[in-house]
């Protein structure tokens, strides 16, 4: 069909040009070729791709990866796949700090890890009126209640919203 030659000649220019240096700059034209000439280069390709097929199942092998058909059948849900995505930059902040510390984690040594590797990080709302004493999250939540109990909040939702997601990684 049409549509299909034109498809084909798309690839094959793309083909063509993969081969040349980045430098090099050519412009390469299909049109000048007949379908019959299409066809065969395609045919050729096709046989010197079948030629190497096996010397790249054997290195697939070799490097212990085994050979699959689609990558994601159809049968397997990729909502447990999702990554954790919060609209907050804060509680995103909290959730990388949960990967690094872990998912038990207190919450003082998560405003420490926050302090220690994010120490320019916009502190949230809540720690406003506080912030001509210090900048410092970890400090903030050791010597303010008021800190403290609004970064358990933070905390607790965001583990929340892990929990949510890991119950439904089991269930699937």
């Amino acid at each position: 069909m049409p549509e299909d030659m034109e498809e084909l000649s798309f690839q094959l220019l793309h083909l063509d040009n993969a081969h040349c240096s980045p430098f090099e700059t050519h412009i390469y034209s299909l049109r000048r070729y007949s379908s019959e000439e299409l066809s065969r280069r395609v045919i050729k390709w096709r046989e010197e791709i079948a030629k190497e097929q096996p010397r790249n199942d054997a290195l697939l092998i070799l490097f212990g990866i085994e050979q699959f058909g689609f990558l994601l059948p159809g049968d397997i849900s990729t909502y447990g796949a999702a990554p954790y995505v919060f609209r907050s930059p804060w509680r995103q902040l909290i959730f990388l700090a949960f990967q690094q510390v872990g998912f038990r984690a207190g919450y003082k040594a998560i405003a420490n890890w926050i302090a220690d590797n994010h120490p320019y990080a916009p502190l949230p709302p809540y720690c406003d009126e506080f912030k001509k004493e210090s900048t410092d999250i970890g400090w903030l939540v050791a010597n303010s209640t008021k800190v403290a109990e609004s970064f358990m909040r933070d905390i607790s939702s965001v583990r929340a919203r892990m929990a949510q997601k890991r119950d439904s990684r089991r269930a699937v």
